[in-house]
Formats: structure tokens, C-alpha cells, sequence
């Protein structure tokens, strides 16, 4: 459980994504007068790409859950703003909590940046071709691909492991994915290969014996990881000793981290 707050204290939290949002709440819990600073329109950082995939509707109930607990408490919600360490400075905040997330990197292979990545493919399956490959098998991968075949098209999934999704989480949805991807016939996989280019009209790869394949497509989905905003949240830093990070600006991780993060650094205000 969270002690009350020790003394009235300024609290803000830079990002609105599912970390910040939580901090947001747990610090406005213990009693602590909390600002939250979002530089977009709108909350949810990555869970805001949720809404396309009809299979993703427990994260936009959270999400949505979140939103509504923030506009019933007394945090001040401040959209359209990404906060310099000025602002903060004349703000007067005596701690603040860093929640910048974390952005796409784009796969080393060439022709990568004809592709779409995982924040731009929800959404755009009305104007994409017919046959689509993705690169990359893990679990966003591994729901891209499903999103699209759920909206008609023939995919075709490149992993470089042995499986799809190893990083799903392994109670539940690993075996959600797995009952989801037998419900659909448009939609199929290779392990153990490596994409090599990505070219108009075709993606190459490699596959473990060393032998190379083409494969012929309409658009293609390459994803490359995510790379933490730890050089945006460490130029915020200076404000107060009492500064911190969490979640993907941290450590990109899952909702289960970004959770325990903002608790974490809650609990310890």
C-alpha cells in the first residue's frame, strides 16, 4: 500500500503514456499535489494504437480506465505540452517523475524506410496492397500481422527465432494469439529468417540452411525494436534532486513494468 504523503509536496510527471498516467494517480493518492504533462493531444502514449486491433480491446479498456480515474481526480492534466526544464524549473515542483516512452527504431536492412512501422500500420490498412509481409516476429509483429489479416490481407510473417511472440506474456495471451491466429487462413509464418532487403515490390530473406528467398508483396511492416528516450528524460534532469525515470524512457518494457515503475517511484517520494 502507499503511506500518505509526506507534506504537501509538488509532484510532476513529464509523459502521459500508461506510466505516467499511474504515476500520476498513485502520487495524487498519497496526497501529493501532481501536474501531468503530456506533448500531445491526448493521453495513452502507445496504448492510443490500440483501438484498431479488435483483438486489443482489454489495453483501450485500461486505457480508457486510466483517462477517466485522471478526470475525476485533482491532477492537472496539461495536453499539447512537453515541458523544458525551464518550465519546470519556474514551476517550483519538488520531485519529478519522467515518463517519456520510447520510439521505433528502424530495422538494418535496406529499403527499411519505404516500410511502415508499428506506429504507423494501425489505421492504414485501407490504403495498403493486398499482399503484405511483416518483419519481425515478435509480439507487435506478431499483432500486425494479425491485424491485417484480419482485415483481408494475405501476410506473411518473418521471424528471425523459432517461434512468434516469445515475449508475450505467457498466462494468458500467449495462448490468446495462438487460438486468434488459427481462426484465420490468411496468414502465415516463417521462423529462423533474416530479411536481407526490401525492395519495390519484394522482400528478401535468408533462411537457416543459407539459402536466400524472394517473396513478392503489395507493402511491407519492419520492425526494428524500440529505443528508449533517455536522452530526452535526462535533459530534463536537474530540476530537482528528487528526479526519476520509468517505464520505456527507463526501460522499454511491458505494462507490467511501466505499473510496477510508477509505483516504485511513488512509494518512495
Amino acid at each position: 500500500d502507499l503511506r500518505p504523503a509526506r507534506g504537501k509536496r509538488r509532484v510532476a510527471v513529464v509523459g502521459g503514456g500508461p506510466a505516467g498516467m499511474r504515476a500520476a494517480l498513485m502520487a495524487e493518492e498519497r496526497g501529493y499535489d501532481v501536474t501531468l504533462y503530456e506533448a500531445s493531444d491526448d493521453l495513452g502514449g502507445q496504448l492510443r494504437l490500440m483501438d484498431a486491433p479488435s483483438f486489443k480491446w482489454a489495453l483501450v479498456q485500461y486505457r480508457e480506465w486510466l483517462k477517466a480515474q485522471l478526470a475525476e481526480s485533482s491532477v492537472a492534466v496539461r495536453l499539447n505540452t512537453a515541458p523544458t526544464k525551464e518550465l519546470l524549473e519556474a514551476e517550483g515542483f519538488d520531485a519529478v517523475i519522467l515518463a517519456v516512452g520510447a520510439t521505433p527504431k528502424t530495422p538494418p536492412i535496406p529499403g527499411a524506410e519505404r516500410a511502415y512501422s508499428i506506429f504507423t500500420v494501425f489505421g492504414s490498412e485501407s490504403r495498403m496492397g493486398k499482399k503484405c509481409v511483416v518483419i519481425g516476429g515478435s509480439e507487435s509483429g506478431t499483432e500486425a500481422g494479425l491485424y491485417l489479416a484480419e482485415n483481408g490481407h494475405d501476410v506473411l510473417i518473418l521471424t528471425r527465432g523459432d517461434t512468434l511472440a516469445p515475449d508475450a506474456t505467457p498466462i494468458h495471451y500467449r495462448e490468446t494469439i495462438d487460438e486468434y491466429f488459427q481462426t484465420l487462413d490468411n496468414i502465415s509464418y516463417v521462423t529462423n529468417a533474416s530479411a536481407t532487403e526490401i525492395g519495390e515490390g519484394y522482400v528478401e530473406y535468408r533462411t537457416a540452411d543459407g539459402r536466400t528467398h524472394r517473396v513478392e508483396c503489395d507493402d511491407v511492416v519492419a520492425l526494428g525494436g524500440m529505443r528508449s528516450n533517455a536522452e530526452a528524460a535526462m535533459a530534463l534532469f536537474g530540476v530537482t534532486p528528487d528526479t526519476c525515470m520509468i517505464g520505456d524512457c527507463l526501460e522499454v518494457g511491458n505494462l507490467h513494468k511501466c505499473n510496477r515503475g510508477a509505483f516504485s517511484a511513488v512509494h518512495n517520494l
